[in-house]
């Protein structure tokens, strides 16, 4: 019984040090204009001086905010309306019910309104709403910006400061967004939203003018650094995911900011991409289609070709199994290009992944091979002809786990080569798979040293040849790793 619980115990330790660990951030900075938001009625915590700044929004929350930003908080405690939710809190009773009423908000169902965490998008949606920008559910609507995409527009009118966490988004970054919100222009150029809400009597223009600091961003140490200059080590630049970072893309002698970032959905994380300002990120989808599930930790600039005077945006994806690629795009002309994906990360947490820059244009990293789905190998990518990279085509591919050994549970056909006389190998040999031509040969060594090839029915298949017809591979050899 001890033993069982000091298993269990080792699990659980293990399982904790696995989970991902928020990073730690000085909101001290945040902390003011929350204070500062806060006297302007904009903004409240769980005291005077604590505002939870370091955990994620709720939806009630950002809904509150909406709601205070539109210069309606007080209407809506005085409406005395009803909605029909189960779950919303008490204190936002009043705010959600007017929101619901007027449209602003849906629930999650018919009784249930949400109270999760939102995420930088959807808070962002709320902050355009508020300065009187539409939104659509896709780029055919007739609509300012796609609600799931606001990035670009938040971008340009002012209200996206550079320290602005997307990835993980806290209270304290909703703190700044609504702060710099409020010196943001209204889209139908009445004013700035600060000058709407002083007009509404949410504060007056003496206590704003004494509170709000217009150049604060500008004078204060900001959270997210100047683009890190370019270092380039074996043809590649890890970059945190969040981060900028300076890079001439194109080769013209001029250096473009670079930025990606993810933002959470309830379904995972979806890439954003941005160059000098501008969201490139409906460009990267177009041509990517989808990630799987996009490292949160490392993107990267490589030089996959040191004589072509391009550089590369590199993305990494877990995959849905544990698939990992990386995938490559490039910036040329003002447009995005994608140039596929291998097999494999540039970086881990921990360092240097299996991918690996020659230079040249081709890149090694381990490949899945397709015979038998059991085993990887080594293998050389280049840029087709397509503009695409692919596989470099090999007579012989050894595999990476050359020990791996496995036990005929029937009788095979064998050659001695693969133009070379055939035999039968009796149920019960012992062998090391070697290689493959990823076609329809495997080559085994005996025990005795001696080499022989198993042939497949048909091209990248699993059904081997042998004296009783073909035989699916597991269950002619025992001792197999498949590859999921």
């Amino acid at each position: 019984m001890k033993k069982l619980l000091s298993l269990v115990l080792i699990l659980l330790l293990l399982v904790s040090l696995a989970l991902p660990v928020a990073a730690v951030r000085d909101t001290s900075f945040e902390a003011r204009l929350a204070a500062e938001l806060k006297q302007l009625g904009l903004f409240q915590g769980v005291s005077d001086t604590d505002f939870e700044l370091d955990r994620e929004p709720t939806r009630p929350e950002a809904l509150a905010m909406l709601v205070r930003a539109l210069g309606k908080e007080a209407e809506a405690k005085a409406a005395g309306l009803k909605h029909p939710f189960t779950d919303v809190p008490i204190w936002c009773n009043d705010i959600v019910a007017y929101a619901y009423a007027n449209k602003l908000t849906n629930g999650q169902t018919e009784t249930e309104f949400g109270v999760g965490a939102v995420t930088a998008a959807m808070y962002l949606t709320f902050m355009l709403r508020a300065l009187g920008y539409t939104s659509g559910n896709n780029a055919a609507e007739d609509a300012d910006f796609v609600w799931y995409s606001p990035f670009a527009l938040a971008q340009q009118v002012g209200i996206l400061p550079a320290r602005t966490e997307l990835t993980h988004f806290w209270r304290a970054d909703a703190v700044t967004v609504t702060y710099a919100a409020l010196n943001a222009e209204m889209k139908d150029g009445s004013g700035t939203l600060a000058q709407k809400l002083i007009a509404a009597g949410v504060f007056s223009a003496e206590v704003f003018e004494r509170v709000y600091r217009p150049d604060v961003f500008e004078t204060e140490v900001s959270g997210d650094p100047a683009p890190a200059a370019l270092q380039l080590e074996n043809g590649a630049m890890r970059v945190a995911v969040g981060d900028a970072i300076a890079a001439d893309l194109d080769g013209d002698g001029t250096a473009e900011t670079v930025r990606l970032w993810l933002d959470r959905t309830d379904y995972g994380y979806n890439v954003h991409l941005s160059i000098d300002g501008k969201e490139y990120t409906d460009a990267m989808y177009a041509d990517v289609g989808y990630f799987d599930c996009p490292d949160n930790s490392w993107w990267a600039i490589t030089d996959l070709d040191g004589a072509d005077g391009l550089l590369e945006i590199a993305v990494q994806d877990w995959g849905p199994s544990d698939d990992l690629t990386t995938g490559f795009f490039r910036f040329t002309g003002g447009k995005l290009r994608w140039l596929g994906s291998v097999e494999g990360f540039l970086f881990y947490d921990s360092g240097s992944g299996s991918v690996t820059l020659a230079g040249d244009g081709t890149v090694r990293s381990e490949m899945r091979l397709s015979v038998l789905q059991t085993w990887w190998t080594t293998a050389q990518y280049a840029i087709a002809p397509n503009g695409r990279f692919a596989p470099v085509a090999q007579d012989f591919y050894a595999a990476n786990n050359p020990d791996q050994q496995i036990t005929l549970l029937c009788p095979l056909y064998a050659w001695d080569a693969p133009d070379g006389a055939r035999q039968t190998l009796p149920a019960g040999t012992e062998a090391l798979l070697v290689g493959t031509d990823n076609v329809r040969w495997i080559k085994l060594q005996l025990a005795d040293g001696s080499a022989h090839w198993l042939h497949l029915t048909e091209d990248g298949g699993y059904a081997l040849e042998g004296p009783d017809g073909a035989v699916y591979s597991w269950e002619a050899l025992d001792g197999l790793l498949m590859a999921d």
